[in-house]
């Protein structure tokens, strides 16, 4: 029993919204690009892990601070959205800390497509 799915609240529709049209499409630009070891993809990944951390932050207060929570369901309500925290948190460092995401092996690693 997820309150945020029984219950909808409007910015929880929002957020959904908005994860449907930025989030999706970028997913199928990083299969792409990563398939093609393209370093463009730092930036982009950048502003998505960014966007996605920002997205499940008001999800996850509701589910860890709303009363409406049961109790009983918070550990499996977590498991379910915490991923959705880690990995672009994840990714956020990652491509923070490396300016060329996929070094060539050859000496280049300029490549962007």
């Amino acid at each position: 029993k997820d309150p945020l799915m029984e219950h909808r609240p409007l910015w929880f529709k929002a957020l959904v919204s908005a994860e449907i049209l930025f989030q999706l499409p970028f997913f199928f630009y990083a299969i792409r690009a990563i398939r093609r070891k393209d370093n463009g993809f730092r930036i982009p990944a950048i502003a998505y892990a960014s966007h996605a951390i920002t997205q499940i932050l008001p999800i996850l207060a509701t589910i860890f601070l709303d009363p409406a929570t049961p109790k009983d369901r918070m550990a499996l309500l977590a498991g379910c959205y915490l991923p959705y925290l880690f990995i672009p948190i994840w990714l956020l460092v990652d491509m923070i800390r490396n300016p060329v995401p996929f070094p060539s092996t050859d000496g280049d690693s300029s490549k962007t497509s």
